[in-house]
């Protein structure tokens, strides 16, 4: 027959064991609780930078575009001064007519220029717009920059705990080796 404090050593010694045993299953719960978090976070960084890709190729477009109408602008001056250049030698020319034909000249020269106004007027709203359409692409970009360094933040912390997490129950596992 075994000595009662012997069983009594014995049961305390398997309590221990059940206590040790329910901390490792809860750090391996949390072990494993962490993996899922930091799949899940590996997962919204990997669309947080498909999108930043994609705002990128989008600010590329709108550059390019910016870059076309502002090539179109210079082509509508060079235009305008080639149609300034025409009127002057046109004017040269009405002044010798009749006072009905210097009328006529007059009123083709202002409608002329309310064209060429009003087509620099629309060309530079089209450029101030998408001038503003940059702008609101590259904050969102550094937000979404910002985003994702927040992210990585979190994962680094969160691959510490985890770390940490092994690194206890190794010395849990170590100490009852």
């Amino acid at each position: 027959m075994v000595p009662r404090s012997k069983v009594r050593e014995l049961e305390r010694e398997i309590d221990r064991l059940r206590e040790k045993i329910e901390r490792l299953e809860r750090d391996a719960k949390k072990k494993r609780d962490l993996e899922n978090k930091n799949r899940e976070l590996q997962d919204e960084i990997d669309n947080l930078l498909s999108k930043r890709d994609e705002m990128i190729r989008k600010q590329r477009d709108l550059v390019k575009e910016i870059e076309k109408l502002t090539d179109a602008l210079k082509n509508v001056e060079d235009k305008n001064r080639s149609l300034v250049v025409e009127i002057d030698n046109l004017s040269r020319k009405i002044r010798d007519m009749e006072d009905a034909f210097r009328r006529e000249k007059d009123d083709i020269i202002r409608k002329l220029e309310r064209e060429k106004k009003d087509e620099i007027d629309a060309i530079q709203r089209e450029k101030d717009a998408l001038a503003r359409k940059v702008e609101e692409l590259t904050k969102s970009n550094r937000n979404a920059e910002n985003n994702i360094r927040d992210l990585e933040y979190e994962v680094k912390d969160l691959k510490n705990q985890l770390e940490r997490a092994v690194r206890e129950k190794t010395e849990v596992v170590e100490r009852f080796v």
